[in-house]
């Protein structure tokens, strides 16, 4: 794990290194997460928060490369028979997007694509059955790493302000020592945010 994020923290700086003076920014958003699982019925999507920062670097002016450092929670929540129970995941979240900007007369429109690093800092289950309730701690039942992509788009008006949504689709499989044949478990989230850019 450890050199999966020096990989891609250095990998981030060099890029830097070799373009334009970076700016930096921050967001803050919410979350509509879920899990992509065969065995769950009746699932729902969980409502969280993601905030953090971001560093641009323009490679000329119609592409810019963005690392972000987030804060993310997700998770998934769904009815059993007789209860119901509610899944959350608090990750720490390192996307590397690319982004196209394509400058308007009032609005800059910033569509991107990338990879997504996902680190598990904490699993809960909140459930409740046939009138008892109580909490599980599930972070050793999944993977600390969790890679993905995210696809979305940024708005930015009034030159530093930007409004954002994006679809982070998980890519491995988040549940650990799984028996064989048993179906993967993927996060899912749609993410919509505002954000500041500094010194833009």
């Amino acid at each position: 794990m450890r050199n999966i994020i020096l990989t891609v923290l250095v990998l981030a700086l060099s890029v830097g290194a070799l373009m334009a003076q970076p700016v930096f920014g921050a967001r803050l958003g919410m979350n509509l997460a879920n899990i992509s699982y065969k065995d769950i019925d009746d699932n729902g999507s969980k409502i969280g928060l993601h905030l953090g920062g971001m560093m641009q670097y323009a490679v000329n002016p119609n592409i810019i490369i963005q690392p972000e450092l987030l804060f993310s929670m997700k998770g998934v929540s769904w009815d059993i028979t007789g209860g119901s129970d509610d899944w959350s995941f608090n990750y720490i979240e390192i996307p590397i997007l690319a982004k196209y900007n394509l400058a308007m007369e009032t609005v800059k429109i910033q569509p991107y694509l990338g990879p997504t690093i996902g680190i598990l800092l904490s699993a809960k289950s909140k459930w409740e059955y046939s009138g008892v309730s109580g909490d599980t701690d599930m972070k050793d039942d999944l993977n600390t790493i969790d890679l993905g992509l995210n696809i979305g788009a940024d708005v930015v008006f009034m030159q530093n302000f930007v409004a954002g949504l994006s679809y982070n689709m998980g890519l491995t499989n988040i549940a650990k020592d799984q028996p064989s044949g048993a179906d993967p478990v993927y996060n899912r989230a749609f993410m919509v945010n505002l954000g500041y850019i500094f010194g833009n």
